[in-house]
């Protein structure tokens, strides 16, 4: 809790609030560690997220016999594409999140005068924006000419 806030305060301290200096560290400390576990949930999220659209789009494939018509399949591709939109949408939202949190890790660990560890790279996002185009791609593709 900051000082000069009662256990019963909910909402956003007093801006004009000054920490000691020693509690100052303490406290961005603690966010360092805060901001590490968020970067750890954004970037799950970027990693898990395609690979499970690319296993629903493997399952659409596999889970269509011969048998069935070309309307079928269409359906199918469709509503995997449309899903992939989507899926799209919200990896967007976990981007933003992680490159927030990575941002403000930066400053924390230059203010503490720490070794800047912590990066926001192309590399270490792109490869899954680009396994979800692709699949959407693929799938549109499927729906158009089976």
């Amino acid at each position: 809790m900051i000082k000069g806030q009662t256990e019963g305060d909910v909402g956003i301290p007093d801006p004009e609030l000054k920490l000691p200096e020693g509690d100052l560290a303490e406290s961005k400390r603690a966010q360092l560690s805060l901001l590490q576990s968020r970067i750890t949930v954004h970037a799950s999220k970027l990693w898990q997220l395609p690979l499970t659209f690319l296993g629903l789009l493997a399952l659409g494939v596999s889970g269509l016999p011969e048998q069935y018509s070309g309307l079928h399949a269409k359906v199918v591709f469709s509503a995997i594409s449309i899903f992939g939109g989507i899926l799209l949408w919200c990896m967007y939202g976990a981007f933003e999140g992680y490159g927030r949190a990575v941002m403000h890790m930066i400053k924390l660990e230059e203010e503490l005068g720490l070794t800047v560890s912590t990066a926001l790279k192309p590399a270490h996002t792109l490869p899954y924006f680009a396994l979800v185009v692709v699949g959407i791609i693929l799938s549109a593709i499927a729906a158009l000419f089976t």
